[in-house]
């Protein structure tokens, strides 16, 4: 529990240094003018992936004081990810591109930057085993209690 604790502040640290070294690379060398209906959607979906980061890192900062009752919310947060990630691959890879490949929003990977906060966590795999982990973690204290 502690370890998923631990690699959770981890992530956490490396997906905002990682997000804002890629932000500030990336802006400096944006190809088009973005609409303003891909600002919105930019903007609001960083701020989903941001919210997300942010509350693994309070869940893992709960879970390396031994707060049980942060693994599920914990398995949780993980089962987003996942389903955040997989929408945003749909949505960005397949069904806008096919619908509006002339949309502004996809010039120069936009879109891409909204992932930056996740980023350590999508190479790796992390929301997956994370999640598995704190299934069994979770199975075994449930069996330990009776």
């Amino acid at each position: 529990m502690r370890i998923v604790g631990a690699l959770n502040l981890a992530f956490g640290l490396g997906g905002g240094i990682y997000s804002a070294a890629m932000l500030s690379w990336k802006w400096r060398n944006l190809p088009g003018a973005p609409s303003m209906s891909a600002w919105t959607v930019f903007l609001s979906l960083l701020a989903i992936s941001s919210l997300l980061v942010a509350l693994l890192i309070h869940l893992g900062i709960r879970l390396l004081g031994r707060d049980e009752s942060a693994i599920r919310r914990t398995a949780v947060i993980f089962s987003v990810e996942i389903c955040y990630f997989l929408g945003y691959v749909a949505l960005f890879w397949i069904v806008i591109p096919l619908r509006s490949p002339t949309w502004p929003g996809l010039a120069g990977h936009f879109f891409g930057m909204i992932q930056g906060p996740l980023a350590p966590q999508i190479v790796t795999g992390y929301p997956v085993l994370g999640l598995l982990a704190m299934l069994l973690i979770g199975r075994r204290n449930r069996i330990a209690r009776g």
